[in-house]
């Protein structure tokens, strides 16, 4: 997603012409901004509120990147948070190992392949095994109910 801050409003379309997804004056105000940032986040992972449903008692938080079951927050750690917010942003799809693995690292990270795995062990003893599925062939795919 592509938000393009112009101080002009000739800039605001041109932006938009050449692919941005949202373009907004610089004097706007600052709650406006937060709001229509805020909007672009929601419509990357395909919904209308703050948070996911991972399954009966269990959400996660788009805005503070957290998982809460029943409304308490589970501890999983940086690595894990990113490959379940990279999941549910595909969420109904299989990602590949390759495109997560790019999707939570940086480019220069090695032993990526096997970090991802040991990182989805995890997310699995603390959600539950359902939570992702594993495909040798296509990937992953986060599993909501």
């Amino acid at each position: 997603m592509k938000m393009v801050i112009a101080s002009k409003p000739n800039l605001m379309k041109l932006s938009l012409f050449y692919g941005c997804d949202e373009s907004i004056l610089k004097n706007i105000d600052s709650d406006e901004t937060l709001f229509r940032i805020k909007a672009l986040i929601r419509r990357q992972f395909k919904i209308h509120s703050d948070s996911i449903c991972l399954c009966r008692n269990i959400e996660y938080d788009i805005f503070k990147k957290r998982v809460l079951k029943n409304k308490s927050e589970i501890s999983l750690g940086e690595k894990p948070l990113r490959i379940i917010d990279y999941l549910l942003k595909f969420r109904g799809f299989f990602v590949s190992s390759e495109n997560l693995e790019n999707g939570v690292y940086p480019a220069n990270s090695k032993n990526k392949n096997g970090s991802i795995r040991f990182h989805i062990h995890k997310i699995r003893q603390l959600i539950g095994e359902d939570i992702i599925i594993s495909n040798r062939t296509n990937g992953y795919k986060i599993n909501i109910h």
